[in-house]
């Protein structure tokens, strides 16, 4: 049997997951890109446990399967509308609300914390969308266009493998190539790229816990756990932060707040350097990315807290 608590807090987030698609599935004709994206990949994460973990998730396979049906269900809805209403942007990454070649699926594992990098100072960072939106559409090949799929330039290799990154600039490279695995530019991103990109974020995530939770940091958090919890790192399932994204959810399901990251250097502190992201707000201050991260969080821990609930019971 699954302990009080643990099946409590198991519960917990797949009632606020449920609650997120729902207020998704009411603000379909206005959720942007990103909050499409986030949606498919939830449906796609939650098809994965179903295929590679059976086991794991037998005690609640309907409820996961209920689930997925929603997040199907809203990201062919809203694609529908994004790409009437973003049309020269949906031809460029259009093809990332679309379902991927393959599932991303890598077994659970902890993060080597000797991998971890100082960061650039934040006078230094500079998370350039324009760039990375560049990025992404080079996997995209002949889904809108006549090229060539996975036409990967070395200015983009090398903008996606620059060390020492952090913020959005570092989730941005974890995200690029997880997008080469599920469009299947490559097979495996090799573990030690994969340990070094997540040790970083571990290193931003732990430093945003330190700072008592900053609203101007709950995007990027989430962000980083959904992340890099897709590549199966359980260093980003800590009951405290789990709370938190679910202390977040408003009760209408979405999620709302600052839309400004602010980059804060550690030691010594230097001037404070604030970044405006890309968002889009939809009904009662809601946000599309904010939500859509908060779903990839929540997914994840999904993964952790039954993965746990299972091993502890059968070992």
């Amino acid at each position: 049997m699954w302990s009080t608590n643990e099946a409590a807090l198991l519960n917990r987030t797949i009632d606020a997951l449920e609650r997120v698609l729902r207020y998704m599935q009411g603000a379909v004709s206005a959720i942007n890109l990103d909050g499409v994206f986030c949606v498919r990949r939830v449906a796609e994460q939650l098809q994965a446990f179903l295929k590679f973990e059976p086991q794991v998730f037998q005690g609640i396979r309907f409820q996961l399967e209920h689930l997925l049906a929603m997040a199907r269900q809203c990201a062919d809805e809203a694609m529908l509308f994004v790409q009437q209403e973003y049309t020269v942007y949906s031809l460029a990454v259009g093809f990332l609300m679309t379902n991927g070649t393959k599932l991303l699926w890598y077994p659970s594992q902890n993060i080597p914390r000797s991998m971890i990098e100082k960061p650039i100072s934040c006078k230094d960072y500079n998370f350039n969308l324009t760039i990375n939106d560049l990025c992404l559409s080079e996997l995209g090949g002949p889904r809108y266009r006549n090229s060539n799929p996975c036409d990967l330039s070395d200015e983009c290799l090398k903008e996606k493998t620059k060390p020492n990154q952090r913020g959005y600039e570092l989730t941005h490279q974890v995200l690029y190539w997880e997008m080469l695995e599920i469009w299947g530019c490559q097979d495996h991103i090799p573990k030690s790229l994969r340990d070094k990109l997540c040790a970083n974020v571990l290193r931003d995530a732990e430093f945003t816990e330190k700072t008592n939770f900053p609203e101007h940091e709950h995007d990027l958090f989430m962000e980083q756990i959904g992340l890099c919890g897709f590549w199966g790192y359980k260093d980003f399932h800590k009951q405290k932060w789990l709370e938190k994204v679910l202390e977040w959810q408003k009760p209408t399901g979405c999620y709302t707040g600052d839309v400004e990251y602010m980059c804060v250097d550690e030691m010594p502190i230097e001037d404070h350097i604030r970044v405006k992201r890309e968002e889009k707000t939809l009904t009662d201050g809601c946000l599309s990315h904010k939500t859509g991260v908060a779903m990839l969080a929540l997914v994840v821990n999904i993964r952790f807290e039954a993965e746990k609930e299972y091993f502890l019971k059968n070992s």
